[in-house]
């Protein structure tokens, strides 16, 4: 990847007894890392929202590309009433697809 001028800088985790502050906590992180811009998150509806709410309180709408998974793609509700701080996100919704008892079977052989 190195190659392409991408790296990824820090891999962070929410906790699953997360406050306000925890997610505050995230944004100053990326921030303090110069040139990082793009934010992939695979999270939960509500972990979005902890992180869209943490950079409009830390004045930084506009500042990361965000980068959503499935979770954030196929719904409205994590960025309900938080669009300003969503502007310009990508989002990633696999292909699904219906495979047939006989298509399954036949991968098994």
């Amino acid at each position: 990847m190195q190659r392409c001028g991408i790296c990824i800088a820090q891999s962070l985790k929410i906790p699953h007894d997360h406050k306000p502050s925890d997610f505050d906590k995230i944004i100053r992180l990326l921030l303090d890392t110069r040139y990082a811009r793009a934010v992939i998150l695979f999270a939960s509806d509500e972990d979005i929202r902890g992180i869209l709410n943490a950079s409009k309180r830390a004045d930084q709408l506009g500042h990361f590309l965000w980068i959503g998974s499935d979770s954030w793609g196929a719904k409205n509700s994590p960025i309900h009433q938080l669009e300003d701080a969503a502007v310009g996100a990508v989002t990633i919704l696999p292909k699904r697809a219906t495979i047939s008892a006989e298509e399954d079977d036949a991968a098994l052989m």
